[in-house]
């Protein structure tokens, strides 16, 4: 699954997302979100984004996105939402259509690009077990002798071994 939430904390929804991402699934977890009634009691909303590889999002679905959070703002009026992105183009252009949406919600919306950065603006921790799992998983075991090898995709490096 490319969306994963973590609501271990009473007041704080986090989603990570991996992997490839698209409109469709992005949509249908905010339609679930909607219904959970923890998140009526939400003051802190991430979505963190660093370990998205690819994102299939249009412009059409993130305006179906901020009218579903429009909807979901009656229950939980008051949150900050923290967008975290990777530095690079790959959804930088969505996230900021994203926010500029996103002006009319009572809710205070701010992208980073970094998960201390958002802790530093929501001046509430977030919870590190799924990014910290995720990481685990591709993250080869390591020899007594040598370095981890990072087997992530978004960075491992081919290596042409032939003699």
């Amino acid at each position: 699954m490319a969306i994963q939430d973590d609501w271990s904390h009473p007041e704080m929804l986090y989603t990570l997302y991996t992997g490839i991402v698209t409109g469709e699934e992005l949509l249908e977890t905010a339609l679930k979100k909607s219904g959970d009634p923890r998140f009526d009691d939400v003051k802190y909303i991430i979505g963190d984004w660093t370990e998205a590889l690819l994102s299939y999002v249009s412009a059409e679905e993130i305006k179906q996105l901020v009218a579903y959070h429009k909807g979901m703002t009656k229950t939980c009026p008051y949150a900050k939402l923290a967008t975290v992105v990777n530095r690079d183009r790959s959804g930088n252009a969505l996230a900021a259509w994203y926010k500029l949406l996103c002006e009319n919600l009572p809710w205070d919306v701010e992208i980073f690009y970094t998960l201390e950065d958002a802790e530093e603006w929501l001046e509430a921790p977030i919870p590190r077990r799924l990014l910290n799992e995720y990481a685990a998983l591709h993250v080869a075991p390591q020899d007594d002798d040598d370095a981890p090898i990072d087997t992530h995709p978004a960075t491992s490096q081919e290596r042409d071994v032939r003699p």
